[in-house]
């Protein structure tokens, strides 16, 4: 009986989690004006006759991740002819954020700590790269996804060595490396090797096993891509650094900034609490060593991801996006317990904090609200005017922010006694990211 309470307990959340998501990502999400890239992407979609043979991926010559991408978008379109162009367009992206949120809830969610993970999936939805990617159409996620995949039937192998898991990554790391090269499988070793190393339990089979297992993978993908397309000097490209390693920014670029707007920016504002503790760490590498050895496995396989993406985040490139998203993904469930242990400790800075976010986001809402009555006013030689007309999701959304200001306001008499405190400055900060992305940014 106990058993069932928990898993309806699961499910439950999980449900929840989901429409969550989905009323903070797909109500908005055509409202935003099309980049650049969009607009190359639907005129190339306008031009073709429908999605094609999916050999035509590897052999068109653009970019193997836009490729993909726009692949899916024709995919859905010839489904749903009559739909929204912009909609269709950042569907797929909308629906891989979405997949990877519910993945991270149930990946990290064990029957005894439903609520921290929980916590973790909307870390991840809130959190500034992962935002950065939903409301746009960003080919990036393709790619993302598929290692992400592949990382964690690598997480599972390490758990428990089993043919089935065996298996599971081998299928994973060859669909990761169709796309991305066969920089995915070279970057599972390595991670791999570092954890094993790092770990007790394991011996020389275990590196044996795993660098079968990623060669085997190579493998497949090259003769699936073989398979496809007919062509062997296209199968052996995966071999080959591609369009990954490109840079995505300017080539004199700061590296240190770059990897400040990867890392501080990219998981913002969680990273707050984290850069405000890097002094204490620093001094006490002993803990630090002592702690990560009593992690959980996910935990310790989360830091090894970060640390293993730390050089490539000093270069801006579109492989340095794809670790940036696959470390928060693995990180947010640390983050999560990180954040749950300074709130019980530390209840004063998270009301102060909670009041500045409160105050900010209220005040913005506020001046939203007076914009959108017909008010024009100047502040610093910019004009704020009326952009859109009220509609049933900005009122919505408008209404939500003023009674989550109000339920916090409520909670905060509570702080020490749960954790809903949390959970509504999450909800505003996602409410007031809905507000902004789909009625302010134009």
């Amino acid at each position: 009986m106990e058993k069932r309470r928990k898993i309806s307990t699961d499910i439950a959340l999980l449900i929840l989690l989901a429409v969550v998501v989905s009323l903070i990502i797909f109500p908005i999400l055509d409202n935003m004006s099309m980049s650049g890239l969009e607009r190359a992407m639907l005129a190339r979609l306008q031009e073709s006759n429908g999605p094609g043979e999916l050999g035509t991926i590897f052999t068109n010559g653009t970019n193997l991740f836009v490729a993909s991408y726009t692949h899916i978008v024709a995919l859905i379109r010839g489904l749903v002819p009559c739909a929204n162009e912009v909609f269709i367009m950042r569907l797929p992206g909308a629906l891989i954020v979405l997949a990877m949120t519910l993945c991270l809830f149930r990946f990290d969610g064990g029957f005894e700590k439903l609520n921290s993970s929980f916590l973790a999936s909307l870390l991840f939805l809130s959190s500034m790269s992962v935002l950065n990617v939903t409301f746009l159409s960003s080919p990036i996620l393709v790619p993302s996804a598929l290692f992400i995949f592949a990382m964690m039937s690598l997480y599972h192998w390490l758990h428990h060595q089993s043919k089935r898991y065996f298996w599971l990554v081998v299928f994973s790391s060859a669909l990761a490396t169709t796309i991305i090269g066969a920089t995915a499988p070279i970057a599972m070793i390595i991670m791999a090797y570092v954890f094993i190393a790092a770990s007790n339990g394991y011996n020389f089979r275990s590196y044996f096993v795993i660098t079968v297992a990623l060669l085997l993978s190579c493998a497949v993908a090259f003769f699936g891509i073989y398979l496809l397309v007919g062509d062997s000097t296209v199968a052996f490209s995966i071999f080959k650094v591609r369009q990954q390693m490109e840079t995505l920014s300017m080539v004199d670029e700061n590296m240190a900034y770059v990897f400040c707007r990867a890392v501080v920016w990219g998981i913002f504002p969680w990273s707050i609490p984290l850069v405000i503790s890097i002094p204490w760490l620093v001094r006490n590498p002993r803990w630090v060593i002592k702690h990560f050895l009593n992690l959980a496995l996910l935990q310790r396989f989360g830091i090894i991801i970060f640390l293993f993406s730390m050089p490539s985040l000093l270069f801006s490139t579109e492989l340095s996006e794809i670790l940036l998203l696959t470390s928060a993904f693995f990180n947010m469930p640390l983050i999560g317990r990180y954040l749950l242990t300074q709130f019980n400790n530390h209840s004063t800075v998270w009301r102060i904090t909670g009041a500045m976010g409160a105050t900010i986001i209220g005040l913005g809402t506020a001046t939203f609200v007076v914009i959108q009555s017909g008010m024009t006013f100047t502040i610093f030689g910019h004009t704020f005017e009326q952009s859109c007309g009220w509609g049933v999701w900005n009122i919505i959304l408008t209404v939500s922010i003023f009674l989550s200001l109000y339920t916090l306001w409520r909670n905060v008499r509570e702080i020490g006694n749960n954790n809903r405190y949390l959970y509504n400055i999450i909800m505003l900060y996602l409410l007031a990211v809905a507000l902004t992305a789909g009625y302010i940014i134009k």
